[in-house]
């Protein structure tokens, strides 16, 4: 990806953490949530653990999904990445 970088901005979005890792033993070994810029026009993405996947529950499973697109978007919008 860096090499991508080099010449584009890069955003990798990590996938989101299901619900059994949230709520079970898992969740201290998840990775912090949020925007972060790894090196020039590289950044990571890494979604709130609130908004886990789960199949079990279609309408919070499609919530979820429209909350953690949201917060792509609003990253592209504010890290600029049309350019």
């Amino acid at each position: 990806m860096s090499r991508l970088a080099a010449r584009h901005k890069v955003l990798f979005v990590s996938p989101p953490a299901h619900v059994r890792e949230v709520l079970g033993a898992k969740w201290k070994r998840l990775p912090q949530s949020g925007l972060q810029e790894r090196s020039a026009n590289l950044f990571s993405l890494v979604p709130p653990h609130f908004l886990f996947e789960t199949h079990r529950l279609p309408a919070l499973h499609r919530l979820s999904a429209y909350l953690r697109e949201a917060q792509i978007r609003h990253s592209f919008e504010s890290w600029d990445f049309s350019r």
